[in-house]
């Protein structure tokens, strides 16, 4: 299957029960020149509270109606979507119930988003499986089960659907094992599927700095690449070895309220580092509402103003899936959507 330039941002916020995002924002993200878009719901959020062996819960109807919705109008938009249901969402890898527990509702879950998805044009991929995380009470073996069986379920539906995953052990931000070139893609083997799109996250608060070691944020990007590269050198060999797609899922500036001051050159070059490697990339994030987990850097303030100089950086870098802006503008008056 032919690989997809698949550049853009991921939503946030993961509880879709808040529907932070109006039409409007997504017909004007089009009209930036964004056209992909990694939308995240955390399992946690779907669930009866901790326990991951239930199916779905009252609110987590609604959470999964506006995320499908909240996709459906991405996709109308001419805009490419995975859709994307993290696991670390409230601490599910760290809860027993999930690994030791049935997950066949978990498994049955993608069988019908699966049924639902292949019905929406411009899906990109699915991404059923984000973030495994390393401090969870789950093994291996236990993830290589579940990788299995919901892989199967999908192409058992949908048999040409590019499939999204993370090898076990990566945390949402977490690249110990990539600093030392000890663990995940170092020691990863591909899986025996085809049409496997490999992620991992990347944040600047993790290591920008002295290579091998993990820096503070407080300290300024000073255009080191050589020290980025070395962080995503892994990611770089695995892929040039097994001639595999890959991608950045989720990347950017966590918790920047500290005076980092040179944002956008480190933002710049992670772009060039990624699109010179052929790697797919998802910006975290396009908004969070505030006092959800500090200020992201988002694209998309609070009143759903931007922030244009990032947005420019981004749609300047997407691989030149540029959007028409009159035809956009068209539509958003047809649709009442823009005042």
């Amino acid at each position: 299957m032919k690989s997809l330039i698949l550049r853009g941002v991921s939503t946030g916020p993961w509880d879709v029960l808040q529907n932070t995002f109006r039409e409007r924002d997504f017909i004007d993200l089009a009209n930036h020149g964004i056209r992909y878009v990694k939308s995240t719901c955390h399992l946690g959020n779907l669930v009866h509270g901790a326990d991951y062996t239930k199916k779905i819960a009252p609110n987590g109807e609604t959470c999964l109606s506006n995320w499908i919705n909240q996709i459906l109008a991405l996709t109308e938009l001419g805009i490419m979507v995975t859709p994307d249901i993290s696991l670390s969402g409230s601490g599910t890898l760290n809860n027993s119930s999930f690994w030791t527990g049935s997950y066949a509702d978990f498994i049955d879950l993608w069988g019908e988003l699966a049924t639902t998805f292949k019905q929406m044009k411009n899906i990109a991929s699915l991404h059923p499986l984000h973030v495994p995380g390393h401090k969870g009470t789950g093994s291996k073996a236990d993830w290589d089960l579940i990788t299995d069986l919901v892989i199967k379920k999908i192409r058992g539906i949908w048999p040409t659907v590019k499939i999204s995953w993370m090898p076990f052990g990566m945390g949402w931000a977490d690249f110990e094992g990539y600093l030392n070139h000890t663990g995940y893609y170092s020691t990863a083997e591909p899986l025996p599927f085809s049409n496997i799109i490999y992620n991992f996250n990347h944040y600047a608060s993790e290591h920008h700095g002295t290579t091998g070691k993990v820096t503070h944020q407080k300290e300024a990007y000073r255009g080191n690449i050589e020290d980025l590269k070395h962080h995503l050198q892994p990611a770089i060999n695995f892929k040039e070895k097994y001639g595999v797609e890959m991608q950045c899922s989720e990347w950017g500036l966590k918790d920047p309220e500290y005076d980092w001051i040179n944002r956008k050159d480190w933002i710049r070059d992670m772009i060039m580092l990624f699109n010179s490697n052929g790697f797919n990339w998802a910006y975290w994030n396009m908004a969070i509402p505030s006092g959800y987990g500090g200020d992201w850097w988002s694209i998309l303030r609070d009143d759903h103003t931007w922030r244009l100089d990032l947005v420019k950086i981004l749609a300047e870098n997407v691989g030149g899936a540029s959007a028409n802006a009159e035809i956009l503008a068209l539509i958003s008056i047809l649709l009442g959507l823009r005042g």
